[in-house]
């Protein structure tokens, strides 16, 4: 993965980018130093009476339950450490422990037995009030302890090192061996917790610390979890696409301010035509869909009949999966396109906004959240948008890439 950082329009050609925000207080992972406080008061007390010897992990576990309760491309960064998993122990039945949202992502991978769903009140982006989701999920809080309990598993390994964790739900599961990150809190309710630090390597790869700290001597230790996706981008691609070079656009984003302008989408959209690149602009749900038609206009044609580009909208996730594993190239924002384009060892332009972000110091240059590829590149600006970035230079990117890492579609 390349990042390069691009300088923004501004008329003071000597401004320098603000400092980046430390991402760590002490042990956790909080912007918020009051609440990292908080979370220390209260670990604190619970670690006084929840102190024990911790059990040893058993060397071939019968039932693993894996936790990732968060978003779709922390979902994705997930696969690795599964597929460690059932690779290291063949024989074992694993479960899997995720939101409802997430669930197209791990289907057909083969890599779980039982899949538990819980969408979690602080990580689920429904419009629906916090206040009128409570009872619900507090009812489905209890069927998945229910659930999970039923199956006893030996051991539960939660990978989201983020506040919340699922360490106190997995202790109300009386799973024996429970094994986490202490940096989201809640690390007293874990036997094996395990302090977050920065490495300077991809999300999806911490996996093996938590691996190295129940099973120190065994193989899957130092296994270094490279990006993947098993048994995926089997599904038939658009019939426009099928036996066509093309590049994939996807404009979408977890949050409005990773959001690229959309001046900027048409200007690159027109460079692609005029260089009789194809171009297959992807995305999903209305707003999405509203802003595709927007910026597709140097197209002239919306229908998936242009000569130099198509609409995809609301595709499947198998169908989106196999669309951005046989790109020749990906522009993408800060999502879980750029996951799922790394899995495939995809050319990606990831249109970032600044590093804006330390822990404990050490400046974070997108290695943590960007994607584990060698053929990508991050593109970041001065600011916390990523509309410092210029068309012009993902046009050139783009072309630099198609003529070193060439994909076949």
């Amino acid at each position: 993965m390349t990042n390069l950082f691009q300088p923004g329009s501004s008329n003071d050609a000597l401004s320098q980018p603000p400092q980046p925000r430390e991402m760590m207080r002490g042990r956790y992972m909080f912007k918020n130093p009051k609440a990292a406080a908080a979370m220390w008061l209260f670990d604190a007390i619970c670690g006084l009476v929840f102190r024990r010897s911790p059990p040893k992990a058993p060397d071939t576990p019968k039932r693993i339950l894996v936790c990732n309760w968060a978003h779709l491309g922390d979902v994705v960064l997930s696969l690795p450490s599964l597929k460690a998993l059932r690779e290291a122990f063949p024989n074992a039945e694993i479960g899997l422990l995720i939101g409802g949202w997430s669930a197209p992502v791990v289907r057909n991978t083969g890599l779980y037995d039982h899949l538990h769903i819980l969408d979690n009140i602080l990580l689920d982006r429904s419009t629906v009030s916090r206040a009128r989701r409570l009872k619900p999920f507090a009812r489905q809080c209890m069927a998945v302890i229910k659930d999970i309990r039923a199956k006893r598993y030996n051991v539960a390994i939660d990978l989201h090192a983020y506040f919340p964790t699922a360490a106190f739900l997995l202790y109300c599961t009386g799973t024996p061996v429970r094994c986490g990150f202490t940096s989201g809190g809640f690390g007293p309710f874990l036997t094996h917790p395990v302090r977050w630090r920065y490495e300077g390597k991809s999300m999806g790869r911490y996996g093996q610390n938590l691996f190295a700290a129940l099973w120190p001597n065994a193989a899957i230790a130092q296994n270094k979890l490279g990006a993947c996706y098993p048994r995926r981008a089997s599904a038939p691609l658009p019939a426009t696409l099928d036996g066509r070079a093309y590049v994939v656009l996807h404009l979408g984003a977890g949050a409005p301010q990773r959001e690229w302008p959309e001046p900027h989408w048409e200007r690159l959209i027109e460079a692609f035509a005029k260089a009789h690149i194809y171009v297959a602009i992807i995305g999903a749900g209305p707003r999405e869909a509203e802003r595709a038609r927007r910026v597709a206009r140097p197209l002239g044609d919306l229908g998936q009949t242009s000569t130099h580009g198509g609409l995809f909208l609301d595709l499947p996730w198998d169908s989106f999966v196999t669309v951005m594993a046989r790109a020749r190239c990906a522009v993408c924002l800060e999502s879980s396109a750029a996951h799922v384009a790394a899995a495939f060892q995809v050319p990606t332009v990831a249109i970032y906004r600044r590093a804006s972000g330390a822990f404990n110091g050490v400046i974070d240059h997108h290695k943590l959240w960007g994607p584990d590829n060698p053929h990508a590149t991050i593109l970041s600006g001065q600011t916390d948008s990523p509309g410092d970035v210029i068309p012009e230079t993902v046009f050139e990117t783009v072309l630099k890439l198609l003529r070193s890492a060439p994909v076949a579609a």
